[in-house]
């Protein structure tokens, strides 16, 4: 199954990209923030093509749309503001995906997000198979990420639970960590330049956490930043290019489960 989350910046001229981005890739579920583009539009379009899409109703988490392949069972189970819940099942794996768009930098304080990773964690912490995944307007280091308290997301796969002053928390696994460094010239989905004192320019925003219990079926080769659809350069002048959304799409595939049965 082949995964892709996208902050589209509301571009309302989006589904071109899309539509290329879904064909190239086999798409079979893509969560997308910031969508702003006629989503019916794009399903037309796929199905002239001969991809059927559906889209999940979601009414009570705005900031996202789910577009998924006709013949997965897709079912929303939580929803709220800043997150939504669905349970997805293709008959050989089901498993339970957060899909959340966190408040911006620049309109809310640290604190907020951190709220928000606690409560959303709590949901998380229902669900032994469990993708958490969107925009959460911060770095994979900082607290509302790392902190045991908050999604207490790491990038080590070994361990399943960390003990904080006789506490015991869950341990999400964070793949997202592996594209920090020098040996990728754009190591981060969005890009940022500020006069600040500390200033890391490339950014981790997007991520996907793995629950212990499909850490098995996630295939950690098949993650990657996009950065080109078809001929379609996202990057440009060694930035993102704002003209199509001002952050990067993210992929990934999930193994099916009777590879480990």
């Amino acid at each position: 199954m082949n995964i892709v989350f996208w902050n589209t910046n509301k571009n309302i001229n989006i589904n071109k990209y899309l539509e290329e981005l879904i064909v190239e890739n086999e798409v079979d579920l893509t969560i997308l923030a910031e969508y702003n583009d006629n989503l019916q539009e794009l399903k037309n379009s796929l199905y002239i093509k001969g991809y059927y899409y559906d889209e999940c109703p979601v009414i009570g988490c705005k900031k996202i749309k789910i577009l998924y392949y006709k013949k997965f069972k897709v079912k929303v189970n939580i929803e709220n503001s800043n997150y939504v819940s669905v349970n997805v099942d293709d008959g050989k794996i089901n498993f339970q995906l957060f899909a959340t768009h966190f408040p911006s930098k620049l309109h809310t304080s640290n604190d907020n997000r951190e709220m928000l990773a606690r409560e959303l964690k709590e949901d998380v912490n229902k669900y032994n198979k469990c993708i958490v995944i969107g925009d959460f307007n911060s770095n994979p280091f900082e607290k509302s990420i790392v902190s045991a308290s908050c999604l207490s997301a790491l990038p080590s796969k070994d361990k399943k639970y960390r003990k904080v002053q006789g506490k015991m928390y869950k341990i999400l696994y964070n793949p997202m960590w592996k594209f920090f460094g020098d040996f990728d010239k754009y190591p981060g989905t969005y890009y940022y330049d500020s006069s600040n004192d500390i200033n890391y320019y490339w950014h981790i925003f997007d991520q996907v956490l793995i629950s212990q219990g499909l850490i098995n079926y996630f295939d950690d080769k098949s993650l990657k930043i996009v950065k080109n659809i078809n001929t379609k350069n996202l990057i440009i002048k060694q930035k993102i290019n704002k003209s199509i959304s001002d952050h990067l799409p993210i992929y990934f595939s999930i193994k099916e489960e009777n590879n480990y049965e």
